[in-house]
């Protein structure tokens, strides 16, 4: 798995641009179609390795006691974020790395990832029965969350690339 941490983001972005381009030719509700489509079955599989990736991932970036940067609430140590945010309503872009807003953001994305695959899995066990549609509910929910997450992080990457320009 270490030769694989280098690769996890990477990997991750290509199993998440697959999901959300293809997830409008899934017709699944609350069980898996006996005429399922190669889009339905991909969904599953790809969606599948990016659970295990997303773990993976999440254990890669909490590891060695990086979490606080990720999760400061759980420390109480918002100062680095508030100020960060604070920096911004003044025209102050955030540093990369490091405690702040950025790593704030990342968090947040942690758990969306989590959530998204977690419904997924609840949405497969589930299939066939009544709990199927809530957690395929669920599942979309949380699949639209971290949809705007994306948004905010490829931003958040853009002032990062910013950052890089502005200090060179």
């Amino acid at each position: 798995m270490s030769r694989l941490e280098p690769w996890l983001h990477r990997l991750l972005i290509l199993a998440v641009i697959w999901l959300f381009a293809t997830a409008d030719w899934v017709r699944m509700a609350n069980r898996i179609p006996s005429s399922a489509s190669f889009w339905d079955w991909a969904h599953i599989v790809v969606g599948l390795l990016a659970t295990v990736l997303t773990v993976a991932f999440t254990r890669h970036c909490c590891k060695a006691g990086q979490w606080r940067q990720y999760f400061p609430y759980l420390v109480g140590d918002l100062k680095p974020t508030l100020s960060d945010l604070t920096g911004l309503f003044r025209g102050r872009l955030p540093r990369a790395g490091g405690n702040g807003l950025l790593a704030f953001i990342e968090g947040i994305g942690l758990i969306l990832m989590l959530a998204v695959a977690a419904t997924g899995i609840g949405w497969l066990i589930t299939q066939g029965s009544t709990d199927a549609m809530f957690w395929r509910k669920q599942h979309i929910f949380a699949a639209s969350g971290l949809l705007g997450f994306l948004v905010v992080h490829a931003l958040a990457g853009l002032i990062s690339v910013v950052d890089l320009i502005r200090d060179a």
